[in-house]
């Protein structure tokens, strides 16, 4: 592929993830990437385009290579942290390790039933309020 692919002011957020697509894309990925994020040539939506590369990124496993930086990176922040002595600081970079760096979790019952609200009535002006329902 000649010259760099950057600059690409429609998906700035595509850095990382970008560079491990072209450690590992073919020949024909790397060229329709360029296409993709240039837009040199390609009639498509923006949606269409993000689709692509994803389809992309998904077929280079970007996603799981991305999520085993993250993986390493946490781990050596928290070892990090156990050098720090000043309780304050720990704390603080401890909860930027925990918030920027965070595992993900199992979605809740919220997430996983939307749609799923009650009624509330309530007693001193009459109003009505739909609440989700969190429990089972």
């Amino acid at each position: 592929m000649d010259g760099p692919i950057f600059p690409c002011p429609i998906f700035p957020w595509l850095t990382a993830l970008l560079a491990l697509a072209l450690k590992d894309a073919t020949c024909e990925q790397k060229a329709e990437l360029k296409q993709l994020l240039t837009g040199d040539g390609v009639p498509q939506s923006q949606t269409q385009r993000i689709e692509r590369l994803r389809e992309i990124f998904q077929a280079c496993e970007v996603f799981d290579k991305a999520e085993v930086l993250v993986e390493r990176t946490r781990e050596k922040a928290e070892s990090l942290l156990q050098d720090i002595e000043d309780h304050s600081v720990r704390d603080l970079l401890r909860f930027f390790v925990e918030t920027i760096l965070a595992r993900e979790l199992p979605p809740t019952m919220l997430e996983e039933n939307p749609g799923i609200l009650v009624q509330l009535n309530t007693v001193t002006n009459g109003s009505a309020s739909l609440l989700p329902i969190i429990g089972g």
